[in-house]
């Protein structure tokens, strides 16, 4: 019994005269079995339990097997490894066989084993065929009437757990499970079949029951006979015994793996005398047509003395002492794994040659010799693996369990010898990409490279995918993240500016910029450019922010280069017609009376402009009625040809798209942009205050108070940024300490948050309370109390990880969509903190601590320089 690829053996524990019948059946199991999918006999039962018979009267052995559907990738987090547990419990002594399945078996001469993978969890025996009906209702028994005994259970689980010891005491194997739960976040592929010591240490009986009673039910189960035997007799006593059997699987629910968009790595140091390197690469599925080329490929690099990375890495170069290759390919999408043992002293060099090959056979593919020896050696060892009755059953039940009918097991050579080497370079293209790249590697000590210069060597895998990056000849900065996951494309263009480019007198420049900019070009009118977007089914808008301006498009990746050449036509020749001006200042107007009418964003620009002496972030970035009414075409244009100019550009491209075909309609749709424009604005620079400063404002008739009180924060380029977001998390999510002690505990208000913004030049951070007018100093001391606790002890480890795992659940899932992750990689990149930052969040965030936390606080957190802004009803 054992976890899938972690098997351990049941010891034969008898006589010598089982001993004796052992050797006789071993020889007799041996013997080459000579049966064609011809004679495989297949039913379904009444209850949906699938069977599947083979008979082979070539030598006196029967196999039996039975293939329950699910494994650990059925089990929730809290259940990891309960599948493994059961399996060893199944063969513990039930009510009708109190010796056990195994103990009978073994006395009746034959052998009996189990174990679990991700996707099934397989029992089988082999017997003499003078024994095969006891021992098939021995298993049946064991399979389907199992005691969970709590005594044998609790002796079990120690058994378990010293088997995850001796797991975690072979480097090897726990380098392996790492490697796999790195590739695959959320997938319980990425966890390991025989579970945690945590989770294995709390089962109970009924933990076993409840997963046992969930899939160990007829329609997903398959029972296989191989052997001699007789097809009527056994399949009349497989009915007898499975028939009565009722209940049906759920729906399987599973994470689906997010698409992988950037190399991941995994270095372990110390572990290890010897050096292992594995290449992880993220794969569909078995149903895929990509099943048979995935098959091939893997053979072809590994398999035999003259295969390609064996041959060139191991007998020519003397890179590595081994060298292997398979191809995971399961229900939900897998892994192609291609690893090596380097010779000491050699891993970079090992490194070098693993990419370059792998690079090769995608760039130039294969050649029809060593095509056909690939195709040879799988053929050979599907063979190998079906000479016996037991690996005859094996093959069955996975055809059935897995790909849904035994009989499948005919196409298998057909599927492979129809492989192409178009078809090898084809999946060698699509796979062998950095991007769905996992890079581990294991040494000795403390030598060998660190984790960024393995995320290095990935980035040489080849020319597609990654984040891609160039110059463009006018000075244009292009990115490119290709994205296949839906046929669609996301285009962002941006350039600095924004409201901190604004002057006063002019404030709500760019967004009124922003709302003519799509309504007219040299060649295009307003409707004409409504009209082409909707044929293309397409989204495109203008945005302005507080640091940037641009254009955003999003479109189905076939219609990239029409999308494109449009966006390139508002970039370079936007017409600002006057007529749609005054209609964007209507609009605009309309908006900034709204604005009025939202108290809690009347306090916080009252804030801002209080606490922004001189930066223009103290601007509404809709400006006023003055300043909108006083905006003219010719200050739009220069605006645009001041700051909108190619140097100044970042264009980044996300979809399902390639490189090369991206770069070419880049260059050739905004080839012809030029220009240098202007050196950008002297923005001032804001000081801190020295002390505190208040400013109550009334506003009419109402209900409720609005208090903002905060300080000067960082920039997004700080180091501080990160402590002081998981400051922002601890304090002002929902579950956090703001609503809880504010709202909850002491009932202040509805609306209790704490906030944290980073701007390219210092943002802000501070409290916001929606109370009644009465309440208003208690609520200000509240804040201060709440602050000065902060202050005074600091945080706890608890809120600072649910804090961190809190800001990177949101941030990832901002950045679902092509468009949105354009934006984020165009705007990084603009802000200069690179396109690929959005990786890199993550670990910065994660890698914040709680005495981090208390240390930005006390630096940015100034109770006698604080700004106070309340906004109340007149008491008229």
């Amino acid at each position: 019994m054992g976890a899938w690829i972690e098997g351990i053996d049941v010891l034969s524990r008898s006589i010598v005269k089982v001993k004796v019948l052992l050797w006789l059946v071993s020889l007799l199991l041996l013997l080459p079995l000579r049966v064609g999918a011809e004679g495989v006999h297949r039913l379904v039962l009444e209850n949906g339990l699938r069977v599947v018979l083979v008979e082979d009267h070539s030598r006196p052995v029967v196999a039996y097997q039975v293939w329950v559907g699910s494994g650990s990738a059925d089990e929730s987090e809290g259940e990891a490894g309960v599948a493994h547990l059961i399996e060893h419990m199944i063969f513990k002594p039930t009510q009708a066989y109190p010796q056990g399945v195994a103990r009978l078996v073994e006395g009746l001469g034959g052998r009996v084993n189990a174990f679990t993978s991700y996707e099934y969890t397989v029992f089988h025996l082999a017997v003499s065929r003078s024994h095969h009906l006891e021992a098939l209702r021995a298993l049946a028994d064991a399979v389907l009437h199992p005691r969970f005994d709590p005594s044998e259970l609790a002796k079990e689980k120690e058994v378990v757990l010293e088997e995850i010891s001796m797991g975690e005491d072979q480097p090897r194997r726990k380098f392996h499970k790492r490697l796999w739960r790195r590739a695959f976040s959320v997938h319980p592929y990425g966890r390991p079949v025989i579970g945690y010591r945590k989770t294995v240490s709390s089962f109970k009986r009924q933990d076993l029951l409840s997963f046992w009673r969930r899939w160990y039910v007829p329609d997903n189960m398959v029972v296989v006979a191989v052997g001699d035997l007789s097809s009527s007799e056994v399949q009349a006593e497989i009915e007898r015994l499975f028939g009565p059997l009722r209940g049906r699987a759920p729906r399987r629910v599973r994470p689906r793996e997010p698409f992988q968009r950037s190399p991941r790595a995994l270095l372990e140091r110390g572990a290890s005398r010897e050096y292992y390197v594995d290449l992880a690469f993220h794969i569909p599925d078995v149903k895929s047509p990509d099943f048979y080329p995935l098959e091939v490929l893997s053979a072809v690099l590994t398999s035999g003395r003259s295969s390609r990375l064996v041959r060139r890495l191991k007998e020519e170069r003397a890179l590595v002492t081994s060298v292997y290759s398979y191809a995971f390919l399961s229900r939900d999408p897998g892994l192609f794994v291609v690893g090596a043992s380097p010779v000491p002293g050699k891993v970079r060099e090992a490194l070098d040659g693993l990419l370059e090959e792998l690079r090769l056979v995608a760039r130039k593919g294969v050649d029809p010799e060593e095509l056909a020896r690939a195709k040879k050696g799988l053929e050979t060892s599907f063979l190998y693996d079906r000479e016996t009755v037991q690996g005859e059953a094996e093959t069955l039940g996975y055809f059935e369990t897995i790909l849904g009918d035994a009989r499948k097991v005919a196409e298998y050579l057909k599927g492979l010898k129809g492989v192409t080497p178009d078809e090898v370079r084809g999946v060698a293209r699509r796979y062998f990409r950095r991007e769905g790249l996992t890079l581990g590697l294991m040494v000795p000590g403390g030598e060998g490279p660190s984790e960024e210069e393995l995320l290095r060597y990935a980035a040489r895998l080849g020319e597609e995918g990654g984040l891609r990056r160039c110059r463009l000849p006018n000075g244009a900065t292009l990115l490119f993240l290709r994205d296949p996951s839906l046929p669609l494309v996301g285009i962002t263009v941006a350039f600095e500016g924004g409201l901190r480019y604004e002057e006063e007198g002019k404030a709500g420049l760019t967004q009124l910029l922003s709302k003519v900019l799509t309504r007219g070009t040299g060649s295009r009118t307003a409707l004409e450019i409504a009209e082409e977007v909707d044929a293309l089914g397409a989204r495109l808008s203008a945005f302005a922010g507080r640091n940037s301006f641009g254009i955003e498009a999003e479109g189905l990746s076939r219609d990239f280069s029409r999308l494109l050449e449009l966006v390139a036509d508002l970039v370079m020749d936007p017409a600002f017609p006057l007529e749609e001006l005054d209609k964007a200042k209507a609009e605009q107007l309309a908006a900034l009376r709204r604005q009025r009418d939202d108290l809690s964003w009347r306090a916080f620009q009252a804030f801002r402009s209080f606490l922004f002496r001189r930066h223009p972030y103290r601007l509404n970035p809709l400006g006023t009625e003055e300043t909108i009414e006083g905006i003219s075409r010719e200050d739009l244009l220069r605006y645009w040809k001041a700051y909108a100019v190619p140097p100044r550009m970042v264009l980044a491209v996300v979809g399902d798209l390639e490189w090369e075909e991206v770069r070419k309609e880049v260059q050739r749709a905004f080839g012809p942009f030029s220009g240098k424009g202007v050196p950008p604005p002297s923005v001032p620079k804001e000081q801190r205050p020295k002390a505190p400063r208040e400013k109550r404002i009334t506003y009419g008739k109402g209900e409720q108070a609005h208090l903002v009180l905060g300080f000067l924060g960082a920039s997004i380029r700080d180091e501080d940024r990160f402590p002081l977001e998981v400051l922002g998390a601890v304090l002002g999510r929902q579950g956090g300490r703001f609503f809880r002690r504010l709202r909850d505990e002491m009932a202040l208000g509805y609306e209790v948050f704490f906030f944290v913004r980073c701007d390219l030049d210092p943002g802000y951070l501070g409290a916001y309370v929606a109370t009644s007018p009465e309440k208003v100093a208690k609520a200000t001391e509240g804040i201060k109390g709440l602050l000065r606790e902060v202050l005074e002890r600091g945080v706890t480890e608890r809120e600072v990880e649910e804090a961190k795992r809190y800001l990177i659940g949101n941030y990832q899932l901002g950045l679902q969509g092509v468009l949105s992750l354009s934006s984020t990689v165009a705007l990084n990149e603009l802000y200069g903190l690179g396109g690929g930052f959005f990786e890199i969040y993550p670990r910065r965030i994660e890698a914040v601590t709680a005495r981090q936390v208390a240390e930005v606080a006390r630096r940015y957190i100034d109770l006698q320089a604080y700004t106070l802004v309340v906004l109340s009803p007149s008491s008229e």
